[in-house]
């Protein structure tokens, strides 16, 4: 046998070379819905339906690709909404009152008359005698606040002299009682080569209390001539759609629910069929991948009848975002349990939102439902901040919402179930051909051996 008639396979394998990969094709998805974008915005914004998720068959929405006119892929990403933005603190004047006794006691310095319903403090305060040092401590009142407070800022006159102190900061709700709520405190107010150094706010756990006391830790070292409290207004929670699940008995305290979709929610509840019932539970949701439960919250779901008005109901639990199906629920035993019947998973969810740039001409379609699917989408920490707006070297660009429209059928409903892929005789024959090969290269060293 020639050499060059030995060396043909091989030739033949590396000319062969690998296979291709395979092209993406809009079919191979089982639904389509078009996206109507706002004129030439660049950047735009869809929150995902329920729909989508129902059909979507990976967890992480990696099923899911945004195409233009020419079926084309366009740089997409899905995300999770951005919260709120943190409001600012609001700032209130607050009554002030000296106290000047030797023991810094509202009750020996003040005569106080507290009126029901009322946010104000009737004051008798005696006449300080002249040449009086300046009080050694104060009261606040906090009644008219209905936050938390979590900053006190103090005032003083503007020529005041320079010092450095540290004061002490009580609370109570009666005026007798005080507890601490921020150790010591200090401030400062100097002055020194055209320079100026002021310190005046003192941070504080949120306090809760109807009164506040400042006291000075030694001799007063200045008059105070107003105080300011800030408190944290409370962030405006996002609009949820709501998800509702009916419960089957899955043995003794625990119930099973199925949301039809891996929708990820983020609070969940109970909606218990008999009032006046108190109870423990724990929520349980099923891991795509591996079938497992996993534990994602406990609490105190309750349900107490109120005369004349609604049932008392807890809020729901705040959860991370959990993108499952099944659900499991497990009350414990003590207490009753739910009483008759079987409760009902209530959860409320924000869905992603899908963020693709428009580039090519419309219409943009969304396909989703491909089980054999590789994700196109970018990572979205590469494509948008965390406010959403597109990251360029100039000014942030911020998206635009679109429209998503009705579904249709495209690749249709076989497209959800995963395919068992046709035997690859091209391989199978490339590695007859190499094997076939290589056993007459050997055979013909053997026979080169044999003859030296």
């Amino acid at each position: 046998m020639s050499r060059s008639r030995a060396l043909a396979p091989i030739a033949c394998l590396l000319l062969a070379g690998p296979a291709l990969a395979a092209e993406f094709k809009p079919m191979d998805y089982a639904y389509r819905a078009p996206l109507f974008v706002n004129g030439r915005a660049a950047l735009n914004l869809v929150p995902l339906p329920a729909e989508v998720y129902r059909v979507s068959t990976r967890t992480d929405l990696g099923d899911v690709v945004v195409v233009n006119n020419l079926d084309e892929v366009v740089p997409f990403a899905v995300r999770r909404p951005a919260p709120p933005p943190e409001p600012t603190a609001a700032s209130v004047p607050l009554p002030l009152f000296p106290l000047t006794s030797p023991g810094n006691l509202p009750g020996e310095a003040l005569r106080l008359r507290l009126r029901s319903g009322s946010t104000s403090v009737d004051i008798d305060q005696p006449a300080a005698p002249s040449g009086a040092r300046p009080p050694a401590a104060y009261l606040l009142d906090l009644r008219g606040l209905a936050e938390p407070l979590t900053r006190l800022r103090l005032s003083w006159p503007d020529d005041a002299p320079d010092f450095s102190a540290r004061l002490s900061v009580d609370t109570s709700t009666d005026l007798v009682r005080w507890v601490p709520v921020a150790g010591i405190a200090a401030v400062a107010h100097l002055h020194y080569a055209g320079q100026a150094f002021e310190r005046a706010d003192i941070e504080l756990p949120g306090v809760r209390g109807q009164f506040l006391r400042i006291a000075w830790q030694g001799v007063a070292p200045v008059v105070l001539t107003a105080a300011s409290g800030e408190h944290r207004v409370r962030r405006p929670e996002s609009v949820r759609l709501q998800a509702q699940a009916a419960g089957t008995p899955a043995g003794t305290g625990e119930f099973d629910y199925d949301l039809g979709a891996r929708l990820p929610l983020d609070r969940v509840s109970l909606a218990l069929p008999e009032q006046n019932t108190v109870v423990d539970v724990e929520f349980l949701a099923q891991l795509a991948d591996t079938g497992d439960w996993r534990s994602v919250a406990r609490g105190r779901i309750y349900r107490l009848a109120v005369a004349g008005e609604s049932d008392l109901v807890n809020p729901p639990l705040e959860i991370k975002a959990t993108p499952a199906r099944h659900w499991k629920v497990r009350v414990a035993a003590a207490g009753g349990g739910v009483g008759h019947g079987a409760p009902s998973l209530e959860g409320g969810w924000l869905p992603d939102e899908l963020v693709f740039v428009a580039r090519g001409a419309p219409p943009f379609r969304l396909l989703y439902g491909n089980a054999a699917a590789t994700p196109l989408a970018v990572d979205a920490a590469t494509l948008v901040d965390l406010s959403g707006a597109l990251r360029t070297a100039g000014r942030p660009l911020e998206p635009v919402r679109a429209v998503l429209g009705p579904p249709a059928e495209l690749g249709g409903p076989d497209r959800l179930v995963p395919q068992v892929p046709p035997p690859d005789w091209k391989r199978w024959l490339l590695w007859g051909v190499l094997v076939l090969g290589v056993a007459m290269l050997a055979r013909m060293a053997y026979r080169l051996a044999k003859n030296l």
